[in-house]
């Protein structure tokens, strides 16, 4: 029988493993035996040392590992077999080579074998409780200056247990732990009762709560302190079952709903009543949510406010066990005490006690105007006793005052009248907030009567508007009129809404603003001039001007100009527009729709950000608008685009001819000066600065590809293209938004000049109020910029795109490599210390260092020989996937660290293209199209020169060895192979090192802008850079 010892290697650590051969080597096992116990062979042995160690393995019926123990003080199941172990087993191959022949046939694959390893592990783990008594965690509740559980554990005997810390590490590591001489398991899931396993993840969510913080809340390590929410927590575990407290007999935790029977008995007696209660000796555990009464060995769950309302009664019965109350005093204690508990308890009286009920308060408020405002008087009384309910003096009274009454209408007259107890307004604000809101809450307290002279201060109902929208050429025109008021007061109710006031007095009396229709108006008055009840702005805001009206409440006539360009707008899927012929069986649907899309709002004289995910064809789609009339266009974009701009022509629309203006500056020269024979001239950004003045013509179509280079629109780049000659403007990104709203802004002004605004005003509009986090600055951008933003995201529009897996691997920081991570980020700390106002740049280049030690101490340190987690992790995933079939992506920002990888890939003999920033343009198409063909099994590219624009579909596993401070960068790289051709599914791994800066950049990338639906992100200002390095 041949024995699987590869299985017991393989669980063994690198360093166990070398100490064991050292000790095989050193002749230092003696009295190797074997023998056959219940069909299994079990190999026992003696390894000499400081002392002699023995040692056990133990192999199955067919030869599979089954177990092995050791008496060091090293050996654990968890952290695998031992040195002594391992010496054993070296021994025993070598004197029977017959056990450990190997296998002539085709060998497991190693994922296999891992596998068989790791479910050994877990089999074993088991063995000590599989088919024995599941062990039962009980928990026992002690009540002092707080609460705080203890716990026995155990199954045929219950243990203290001593180190809840201990505790919880065991169960994290699945450890071996021994109790005492009934009890000694494995803490995993399966040998724990299900009631316990509950308790279990109670008592290490608890735990780690606490240490999270740095506080454990214990005062010995036996002990579990429980916090408010901790208790209600705990106790739903044990609803409706016994729970011990203290070394009392258990107590029933009732069900939640069963309510505490608390008698009230109010007998009477001379001159008076006696109160007493069923309850004597309870106590109170304080919840977060709510309270819990122990009584009676029984635990109720009652709610805050029954706690709060009982209480003080239950207290004062407590002290005393019956309490006298004289009758002279019997109403002011049944209308105060007995009132509050009514409900909670069941009263029980001798007597009636409803003669003692107080008389109801009534009140009533007089209102009325004079010379430079209004004044209020309040009348108020219980049955014929007449109180001031304004003084701030409680006199003695022989009947009983309602007190919530009372001080209930007294807020709503503090809150309306500053002054108060003088109950006069002179201001407006204040008045119209009274008379709106105030005077409705009085009526819930009082009768209200306002005086006749107060109708000229009444606050009159909006106004119910009329709108009338046509359109007049180049222009939008609305007229706003109303039954009820003159196109003058429109105007003045218009202009104190774009005022941003809550109303406005017409005729003495007031006119509320805070109104659907106007607000909808209002939204629509930031883009238009308003001039007698009529509003003019530009035919672009017909789409945003179209869905705000259909927000209103009014009555609305529409001319057909109108109706056709929104019905336009609304049916793009389903437009009357043919594909160009050659391009019918090409195009798949979602990019005829992108076609018909930008073909409507050619015609329509707008422009637009074609925002689909990268590898969805936009280039394809712009084309096809190219074709369907003739025309002339320009298209601007990365260097990197240029070859695949005339590819794709040449590719999809052999019939235009396209020219790409590169070259020497006399070379550009000649091309532009002949620009007018091409029906596309290609160009880039870094061109378009320099030959800017050299383009004289006006073109149809101007085309911004990756348009995220114009974000910014105080750089040369921006403005060179915004200064195109063009009848229509379209950007294509895939990204139009990547650190803030300002970007957007920048392409719109591309597309659209003035369609957003200036900036300070497009600022102050929206972006303000978006990053602050409201809603509704943020839909009102939303509904202005989608009539002219298309994004098609790939899982919505390729179902049959195969799936995309994306995974973060950390590698540990160890040996040398953390040294020199620690001490350069101490001195970058204690730098920042020293000089807090440090600039953006310095502080960058400090965080550049940090990264590449991460990447691999020798970009820093060229004479580093030492280890570098993070290659080793890169290496083992590439040959891994080599030898699996696969083809990589490596996408790094540092040239440096692709050269580090290149030497190791051509030590390995692995096949391997390099794409960096000096890679000529012609030179990049060339290696993109021999390695989707060849068998080159790695492709090394620079992030910056190899983002975008590339299509790499022969590859199925992309490495970002590095992250980047925008996700947004990475994901285009990764539609480098994930993107239309691509058959096979794409694994992703985003390399980091654990506790460095590096996964700070992936909390930072969390935080980053969702790009299509508007949720705006940060710039990565120097106080969120210094704060990565916290």
């Amino acid at each position: 029988m041949v024995l699987d010892f590869d299985a017991l290697y393989n669980e063994t650590q690198g360093s166990a493993f070398s100490s064991g051969k050292k000790r095989y080597y050193d002749d230092k096992v003696k009295a190797l035996t074997s023998f056959t116990d219940g069909g299994k062979l079990v190999v026992r042995g003696r390894v000499e040392g400081d002392r002699t160690y023995h040692t056990s393995i133990t192999f199955d019926e067919q030869g599979g590992l089954y177990d092995y123990s050791c008496d060091c003080d090293g050996f654990s199941l968890e952290t695998g077999p031992c040195k002594h172990i391992v010496a054993t087993a070296l021994s025993y191959e070598e004197r029977n080579p017959a056990a450990a022949a190997a296998d002539v046939r085709k060998k497991t694959d190693a994922g296999a074998l891992n596998l068989i390893a790791e479910y050994g592990k877990m089999r074993r783990r088991g063995l000590i409780t599989a088919d024995a008594l599941k062990t039962e965690v009980v928990p026992y509740v002690e009540i002092g200056d707080g609460v705080s559980l203890r716990f026995t554990i155990g199954n045929r005997k219950q243990y203290n247990l001593k180190d809840i810390s201990d505790f919880v590490s065991a169960l994290a590591a699945c450890g071996y732990r021994r109790y005492g001489v009934e009890l000694e398991l494995y803490h995993i899931p399966e040998n724990f009762t299900p009631a316990s396993r509950r308790l279990i993840d109670f008592i290490v969510k608890c735990y780690n709560e606490k240490a999270k913080f740095g506080v454990t809340y214990q005062r010995f390590r036996d002990e579990l302190r429980l916090l408010g929410s901790d208790a209600d927590e705990f106790f739903s575990l044990y609803e409706g079952t016994l729970v011990h407290f203290g070394k009392t007999e258990p107590v029933l935790i009732e069900s939640f709903d069963t309510p505490i029977p608390v008698k009230l008995r109010i007998e009477e007696a001379d001159d008076g009543f006696e109160v007493s209660t069923n309850v004597e000796d309870w106590k109170v555990i304080e919840g977060m949510d709510y309270r819990y009464i122990l009584w009676n060995e029984r635990l109720y769950r009652v709610t805050n406010e029954w706690a709060d309302d009982m209480r003080a009664l239950m207290n004062a019965l407590a002290a005393k066990k019956r309490l006298f109350v004289a009758k002279a005093d019997m109403s002011p204690f049944y209308n105060s005490v007995i009132a509050a508990v009514a409900g909670k308890a069941d009263i029980e009286s001798t007597a009636d006690l409803s003669v003692y009920e107080a008389a109801p308060l009534v009140a009533k408020v007089y209102i009325s105007d004079f010379e430079f405002g209004i004044v209020a008087r309040v009348e108020a009384s219980y049955d014929d006793n007449e109180i001031d309910i304004l003084s701030e003096m409680a006199p003695q009274t022989d009947f009983v005052r309602d007190w919530d009454a009372e001080n209930a209408l007294r807020g709503v007259l503090v809150r309306y009248f500053p002054d108060y107890p003088d109950l006069h307004l002179s201001d407006e604000d204040e008045i119209y907030d009274f008379l709106t809101e105030g005077v409705k809450e009085l009526f819930g307290y009082a009768e209200v009567l306002i005086s006749g002279d107060m109708k000229k201060l009444s606050v009159r109902r909006s106004p119910r508007l009329k709108v009338g929208v046509r359109l007049s050429g180049d222009l939008l025109r609305l007229d706003v009129t109303s039954d009820d008021y003159t196109k003058e007061e429109i105007d003045a109710i218009l202009k104190a809404y774009r005022e941003k006031r809550r109303y406005i007095r017409l005729g003495g009396g007031f006119v509320s603003l805070e109104d659907n229709s106007i607000e909808a108006l209002g939204d629509i008055l930031d883009v238009a001039k308003l001039s007698g009840g009529e509003m003019v702005m530009p035919r672009y805001y017909a789409p945003f001007v179209g869905e705000e009206l259909g927000r209103g409440f009014f009555s609305l006539s529409r001319d057909s100009a109108f109706k056709t360009l929104l019905t336009a707008l609304e049916s793009v899927r389903n437009a009357d527009v043919e594909v160009p012929e050659s391009l019918k069986d090409v195009m798949r649907n979602y990019q005829k729709t992108g076609f018909r899309w930008l073909k409507m709002l050619s015609d329509n004289g707008f422009g637009g950000i074609l925002a689909d995910d990268m590898g969805l064809g936009q280039s394809l789609q712009v084309i096809a608008l190219w074709l369907s009339a003739k025309s002339r266009a320009i298209v601007v974009c990365p260097t990197t685009l240029m070859l695949n701009w005339t590819s794709e022509i040449a590719k999809f629309a052999p019939s235009l001819k396209a020219v790409a203006v590169m070259g020497g500056q006399e070379e550009r020269k000649r091309l532009i000066a002949s620009a007018g024979e091409y029906d596309v001239v290609i160009t880039s950004y870094d061109l378009i600065r320099r030959d800017f003045d050299l383009y004289q013509n006006e073109f149809d179509y101007a085309i911004a590809d990756e348009a995220q280079f114009i974000k910014n629109p105080e750089t040369r780049n921006a403005a060179a293209v915004k200064k195109i000659k063009a009848r229509h403007r379209f950007a294509l990104t895939g990204t139009p938004v990547e650190n803030n709203l300002g970007e957007l802004w920048s392409i719109f002004d591309f597309i659209m000049p003035g369609y957003l605004g200036t900036y300070p005003g497009f600022r102050d509009r929206y972006e303000s109020g978006v990053v602050r986090g409201d809603d509704r600055a943020t839909e009102r951008l939303k509904r202005v910029v989608k009539p002219f933003i298309l994004r098609r995201l790939k899982a919505e529009v390729l179902t049959e795109l195969p799936p995309k897996t994306e995974s973060v691997i950390a590698s540990p920081l160890e040996g040398e490599q953390r040294k020199l991570y620690e001490s350069n980020l101490a001195l970058i700390r204690s730098s920042l210390k020293a000089s807090p106002d440090m600039s953006r740049v310095v502080v960058l280049g400090m965080l550049t260092k940090l990264r590449q030690i991460c990447c691999d101490p020798s970009l820093v340190y060229p004479e580093y020989t030492g280890n570098s987690a993070k290659a080793e992790t890169a290496m083992q995933l590439i040959e891994s996937a080599v030898e699996s079939g696969h083809k990589i992506l490596l996408f790094s920002q540092f040239t440096s660290m692709m050269e580090v990888i290149r030497h190791r890939l051509a030590e390995k003999g692995i096949t391997y293209y390099v794409l960096k920033g000096d890679t000529p343009k012609a030179e990049r198409l060339k290696l993109v199209n021999k390695f989707n063909e060849n068998d080159v099994k790695v492709f090394l590219i620079s992030l910056k020169a190899g983002g975008t624009g590339l299509n790499l579909t022969g590859a199925d596993v992309v490495i970002h060895y590095d992250p980047w401070w925008n996700e947004s960068v990475m994901n285009q790289a990764t539609d480098r192979a994930y993107r239309i051709g691509q058959k096979r599914s794409v694994q992703v791994y985003k390399l980091v090192v654990k506790d460095s800066i590096e996964e700070q950049i992936l909390k930072l990338q969390e935080r980053k802008s969702a790009l299509s639906s508007l949720v705006v992100g940060k710039n990565n200002d120097i106080k969120e850079i210094i704060e990565l390095l916290r």
